[in-house]
């Protein structure tokens, strides 16, 4: 891993903040609502253990396009995502099978010129991502570039499970297992996908 790009979570996130937020995500259904920053768990399987690992972040659209950027760089959900055929989000009981694709470029410093220079998203740029919002000039667009990873997102599916009360809150993985989900049924009326207005997403955890 490129320690250059990458931030290791603080103990307290990764034993406190995570597992709470995970916990108030999948059971309180925290931040299913609104049109920024909505929350989503991210599950994705380990590249080398094959096991399932959470992760709680942020998703949002930009132009109908869903995004998830990870502003602590190349942490173990990246290495994981970009290895993987498919993830899952969910919050509440509401599971979405995603793909994602990284975004490289120009496409990529656009959608950082436009969440540095976004009223909402600038103070967190300024100090999560640590960029220069007054003068995003080539090089430094080109430097946030390089240190976070940005993925789109495609829906493959969306459906309803029916969530075990067994909670694992405890490590840097937050994992549950897969015996601790019901069958699913297909959401017709499910009201998981965060709107076309919601802006950029991030996240915080690591492994």
């Amino acid at each position: 891993m490129n320690q250059a790009s990458y931030q290791r979570p603080s103990a307290l996130r990764v034993r406190v903040i995570n597992p709470v937020i995970k916990f108030l995500v999948l059971k309180m259904g925290m931040g299913s609502n609104g049109e920024q920053d909505v929350m989503r768990i991210l599950r994705v399987r380990g590249r080398k253990s094959g096991r399932s690992y959470d992760f709680p972040l942020r998703v949002a659209s930009l132009e109908g396009q869903h995004y998830i950027l990870s502003m602590l760089g190349e942490t173990q959900w990246v290495r994981n995502l970009r290895a993987a055929d498919t993830a899952e989000l969910i919050v509440g009981n509401q599971v979405a099978v995603i793909r994602a694709y990284e975004v490289q470029g120009e496409d990529k410093t656009a959608f950082l010129k436009w969440y540095c220079l976004h009223p909402e998203y600038e103070l967190r740029a300024r100090f999560a991502l640590k960029a220069d919002t007054k003068h995003l000039t080539t090089e430094e667009l080109e430097r946030l570039a390089g240190m976070y990873p940005l993925f789109r997102l495609e829906y493959v599916t969306e459906t309803v499970m029916q969530v075990s009360d067994q909670i694992n809150l405890h490590g840097a993985e937050n994992q549950l297992p897969a015996s601790s989900w019901g069958k699913g049924k297909r959401a017709e009326n499910a009201q998981f996908l965060p709107s076309k207005r919601t802006a950029l997403a991030f996240c915080r955890s690591d492994k």
